[in-house]
């Protein structure tokens, strides 16, 4: 992990309206295309790929785990050089008990990356019509180390091959 730090200390403002010229990175999210097809090739998603297991490794050996990795935590710059970012959502422990959690976020703007086990709570009677806005939290015990390892690998499967694994490209929907 390293901060985004600037430390020259000429560096001027930048004026309002030209942020892209002078900060071209992206979200993660950009790495998607809408249309279904892989916008990078295998080589580009492992460049992507070892560089956010780096950063949860890194993490990892401070005893912290981001539980909240998706397409939108992680900037890109044109050259695939990868920055997590938002680690308002971080677990901290030094004892295995520390990583469980006994209930889960579910948020409806990250359904593509949802578990099987979410998907089955998600689904039980109970929660039929639920407003999800107003009530996130599930009854869920888990594993944050395991549920982040889950993330990490939907968002590498989506980048290879253009869709998410929910998702049924051949049928029209989803994404």
């Amino acid at each position: 992990m390293s901060p985004c730090v600037d430390s020259a200390l000429d560096r001027r403002t930048i004026q309002s309206g030209d942020y892209a010229s002078k900060f071209p990175a992206f979200s993660g999210r950009y790495l998607i295309s809408p249309t279904h097809i892989p916008l990078l090739d295998e080589m580009a998603v492992c460049k992507i790929a070892a560089q956010l297991l780096e950063g949860i490794v890194d993490m990892a050996q401070i005893h912290l785990f981001h539980c909240d990795l998706s397409v939108n935590n992680f900037l890109v710059d044109p050259q695939l050089n990868v920055q997590l970012i938002d680690l308002g959502n971080v677990f901290f422990g030094l004892d295995e008990r520390d990583f469980f959690d006994r209930r889960y976020a579910y948020l409806p703007f990250q359904e593509y990356q949802m578990s099987p086990e979410l998907l089955e709570v998600v689904l039980r009677p109970e929660n039929e019509g639920r407003d999800w806005r107003d009530e996130p939290w599930l009854t869920l015990p888990n594993d944050v180390r395991r549920t982040l390892l889950w993330k990490f690998g939907v968002i590498i499967d989506g980048l290879l091959h253009g869709y998410w694994p929910w998702d049924n490209p051949s049928c029209g929907w989803g994404g």
